[in-house]
């Protein structure tokens, strides 16, 4: 993973194994936030999660596509 900054913008790579366990991580901290709604009131942290995690979930279909196609490749 290597996090770069040009100017006011933050760029972040990642590795498709990387995009993967970060998309299980929040989907596992969704499912807890979820669990927890009726004891703590958090509709902000998971409207603002549930947006992160459709587009890293369009990363992770990518990344999963993309490691498919190098293994074709390399047969």
């Amino acid at each position: 993973m290597r996090l770069t900054k040009h100017r006011g913008t933050f760029n972040l790579e990642m590795s498709s194994e990387e995009v993967n366990n970060l998309a299980f991580l929040l989907k596992g901290y969704q499912t807890t936030v979820r669990v927890l709604e009726d004891q703590v009131k958090a509709p902000t942290v998971e409207r603002l999660l549930g947006e992160y995690l459709h587009e890293l979930t369009v990363y992770q279909q990518e990344a999963v596509a993309y490691d498919l196609y190098l293994e074709k490749e390399h047969e």
